[in-house]
């Protein structure tokens, strides 16, 4: 889901206040001079709790483009507007420990780079399949 959040740091204190779990998706380095402002081109990533990303579609999901921060929010089960290419953004268990322990982000950062190779990596063999002879393919799966 993608939400535009007017100000980001109420908008932190206000997941905290809620109860909310929630991980900030970067390597901290990326925010060490402070989060983007507002109507920015660079975004914020965060994976949430499912109850948290009901309530921030609910609060900010009618946000006007460019008038705040612009940040992409992930639901544990990727379900609904929180879905990752319609799936979760980790595997479901992964993104529970995430949110329980507060999560290395540097490690957050490194499982999507990997999950984006090895998503690349399928549909090239998705794609090769579909144009390999039958032959071929015997081959290669053995």
């Amino acid at each position: 889901m993608r939400a535009y959040i007017p100000d980001f740091q109420n908008f932190l204190l206000w997941l905290e206040g809620q109860n909310f779990k929630y991980v900030i998706l970067r390597e901290p380095e990326i925010y060490s001079h402070g989060f983007p402002k507002p109507g920015s081109k660079q975004d914020v990533d965060l994976l949430v709790d499912d109850d948290a990303q009901r309530a921030i579609e609910d609060r900010y999901g009618k946000g006007l483009k460019w008038r705040g921060v612009k940040c992409d929010i992930y639901s544990l089960s990727g379900k609904g507007k929180g879905s990752y290419h319609g799936h979760p953004y980790f595997p479901v268990d992964l993104g529970k420990g995430y949110l329980t322990t507060g999560a290395n982000l540097k490690i957050c950062f490194l499982c999507h780079l990997l999950k984006t190779i090895m998503t690349r990596s399928f549909i090239i063999l998705c794609i090769r399949k579909q144009r390999a002879p039958k032959s071929d393919l015997t081959m290669h799966l053995l």
